[in-house]
């Protein structure tokens, strides 16, 4: 595979996409509402990610989407701030339905007020491992991560590792990287 598979700022821009520079997008990605979306520079979303975008996603400076992510934007906003990681099968869902037979479940459902619904904030350096689930209650504290094939429904503290069911903090994250990351930054641009 080259570069090619990749969808450029030029590229997104003619589809309504709002972008800064160095922008890539792989060409199986879906978005389901180009105008809604809103991406800086140093921006990579790899295959088969599909974002449902009725509302807005905002995504930062230096992030990364794996392959086979979902952004389910679909009665609140999602963003993602400079340096989140997103891992290949994440889902985030702005919006989670009522089950309990209260009300109707799904997109027939003309009650929008039933379920959990709430804006989604990925902080700076927050990283969501491989297959995570983000429901409405998740918060993240900035430099937060949650390992992989963790379900994210509580907030989360600064720079704290996160993993297991029930979802539980063990260690403090460590932030040697901060100190060679301008440099690395300038080597990239």
């Amino acid at each position: 595979m080259g570069e090619n598979f990749f969808h450029n700022e030029k590229d997104l821009k003619k589809m309504g996409v709002n972008c800064g520079k160095n922008c890539k997008i792989h060409c199986s990605v879906i978005i389901t509402h180009p105008k809604n979306l809103f991406i800086s520079s140093n921006v990579r979303i790899d295959s088969f990610t599909t974002i449902v975008n009725p509302n807005k996603v905002k995504i930062e400076n230096f992030v990364h989407i794996g392959s086979h992510a979902l952004l389910h934007a679909g009665s609140r906003s999602i963003e993602l701030k400079d340096h989140a990681g997103v891992s290949s099968g994440v889902k985030i869902f702005t919006h989670t339905d009522d089950y309990t037979g209260n009300y109707y479940y799904g997109p027939y459902n003309k009650k929008k007020n039933s379920g959990n619904s709430k804006k989604i904030t990925l902080k700076k350096y927050c990283i969501l491992g491989t297959n995570c689930v983000v429901t409405p209650n998740a918060e993240f504290g900035e430099g937060s991560v949650a390992g992989a094939q963790t379900l994210v429904n509580i907030k989360l503290k600064d720079w704290t590792i996160y993993q297991g069911f029930p979802l539980r903090g063990y260690f403090k994250r460590k932030k040697k990287f901060l100190k060679n990351l301008k440099r690395s930054l300038n080597d990239f641009v």
